[in-house]
């Protein structure tokens, strides 16, 4: 290879320094200053683990180590997006005692080991000595409920058994129905084209109720034995949230409702601004069963 010769001055130059510094101070010559720069935040996040199958009342940190609850609790108060984990060996059914786990507002992942390692019954928040049949006077399990501002949020629950969520608006301050999950997504407030997702993937949704409350006119719920989703969108062309559902190697069955959906009610608002062609929610369930679920209204499965 044919090398390029460089003249004195020229390489004191490329050191900014002169000839004449060289001379004077050498180490000026051969040494150059360390410089930092600043680089973006790349700050890994630490997942909350849960190390035990117990349940109870959390109103501040430190109320239930290691449950599920106090996770869930932690995550909240936490900005950003966060994990949950679970301790390798755990294993059982974390019976709810104290109503629905904690409202999730914020981007979060549940990692469960698998839905035949940990089950998360809500049949222990029923007022009856046996919860069967079911009627409306537990609670529901999981309740997802986003409101994007100026960030997009994702919810995924994996690796888990939902069951025993018996949900009506007596007990469950949250939508129409959902016995086993409720997820609402809104784009009123949304600052720029946001979106929201929820990611059910490797998990079980069985034996779950939606119940219906009221009496005449005023009678509401009874939407989504398993899985209730309601997707409103009020935004404009600039200003609007997208709703991804993704079901993924999952199963939903043997759910009950009273309106309609036994294992699943979609109901979605979307903006009549935004033009069709942007796609403003979508569904998939890919390698999933929804079956042997049952609506005395107007729809069995999903």
């Amino acid at each position: 290879m044919r090398s390029r010769s460089h003249s004195w001055s020229t390489l004191f130059a490329r050191l900014g320094v002169s000839r004449k510094q060289c001379l004077s101070n050498p180490i000026k010559c051969y040494s150059r200053r360390l410089q930092f720069e600043q680089s973006e935040d790349r700050r890994m996040l630490a997942p909350i683990i849960v190390t035990n199958l117990s349940d109870g009342v959390v109103f501040g940190p430190g109320d239930q180590p290691g449950t599920l609850r106090q996770a869930i609790f932690d995550a909240e108060n936490i900005a950003g997006p966060d994990i949950i984990n679970f301790q390798q060996g755990l294993s059982g059914t974390i019976t709810l005692t104290e109503g629905a786990l904690l409202n999730i507002t914020d981007s979060l992942t549940i990692n469960g080991p698998g839905a035949d390692i940990i089950t998360i019954d809500a049949s222990g928040n029923d007022s009856k000595t046996d919860p069967v049949p079911a009627d409306g006077d537990g609670t529901r399990v999981f309740t997802i409920t986003l409101v994007p501002r100026n960030e997009s949020q994702q919810v995924t629950l994996a690796g888990l058994t939902i069951t025993g969520g018996d949900s009506s608006a007596k007990n469950d301050f949250f939508g129409n129905g959902g016995g086993g999950v409720f997820f609402s997504s809104s784009g009123q407030g949304a600052e720029s084209a946001l979106s929201t997702s929820l990611t059910i993937r490797d998990t079980v949704i069985r034996n779950n109720h939606s119940e219906v409350y009221g009496d005449g006119n005023d009678i509401v719920g009874g939407y989504g034995g398993g899985l209730h989703v309601d997707a409103t969108d009020s935004g404009s062309e600039t200003n609007w949230v997208k709703t991804t559902i993704d079901i993924v190697r999952s199963e939903i069955y043997e759910n009950t409702a009273v309106r309609s959906g036994g294992g699943m009610y979609v109901n979605f608002h979307g903006p009549s601004a935004v033009p069709p062609s942007m796609k403003a929610f979508e569904l998939t369930v890919d390698e999933s069963t929804i079956s042997g679920n049952t609506a005395t209204g107007f729809a069995n499965d999903p």
